[in-house]
């Protein structure tokens, strides 16, 4: 579901994102006002963004919270993980691209669903002459450069999902996510410039 869970223990909140959308008699505004919350308190120094299971919804709920995100003290290196996987799409994988390419989040799982340049928002047409109905694409979104010829964004930390973790009630990548130890970089580094080009995703 929707929630915002603070990890005192490992000084880290935990943001799940399963839809870009109001659910569970929630709204999307009151889930980004608790995150708010819980990143505003002291003590936690990570910040962990899960959008593994989110298949999309609307494009504009993300947006304060992905300011909020870039203007915190989580969005250093080490700060902010995102968590991915092919479940990653549409709106979600809005939001992903623009973590990607606004802060310093490291992304951790496996690859997204959706490429960061890619066409979205799905109409329903049904043809006059044949009756068939077809969903279509309605809007092109280029959330990254027109250089950007990736079909997905690949994890900086590749974590595959597997059954026995998941029959066993582990999540390694959630682990990683917590425990991992960034490299020190800045704004001027060539992977952050060109962030589409960094290593991690020549895969």
């Amino acid at each position: 579901g929707n929630y915002v869970r603070p990890l005192p223990d490992r000084k880290a909140v935990y943001i799940s994102l399963d839809e870009m959308g109001d659910i569970e008699g929630r709204t999307f505004e009151a889930l980004t006002r608790d995150a708010f919350a819980a990143m505003d308190a002291e003590g936690p120094d990570r910040l962990i963004v899960d959008l593994r299971r989110n298949g999309g919804g609307n494009n504009y709920y993300g947006e304060a919270l992905r300011k909020r995100i870039g203007r915190s003290r989580f969005n250093r290196p080490g700060g902010l993980y995102v968590l991915t996987g092919p479940a990653t799409f549409s709106a979600a994988q809005n939001l992903a691209n623009r973590l990607e390419r606004e802060t310093f989040a490291l992304f951790v799982g496996e690859p997204t669903r959706g490429a960061p340049n890619h066409h979205g928002d799905a109409g329903t047409f049904k043809g006059e002459a044949t009756g068939i109905t077809a969903i279509v694409s309605t809007i092109p979104w280029f959330d990254s450069y027109p250089q950007d010829k990736r079909e997905w964004i690949l994890p900086d930390l590749p974590v595959p999902e597997l059954f026995d973790d998941w029959r066993s009630g582990r999540d390694p990548a959630l682990a990683q996510a917590l425990t991992h130890k960034a490299p020190v970089t800045d704004e001027l580094d060539r992977d952050r410039i060109f962030y589409f080009r960094r290593p991690s995703q020549k895969g």
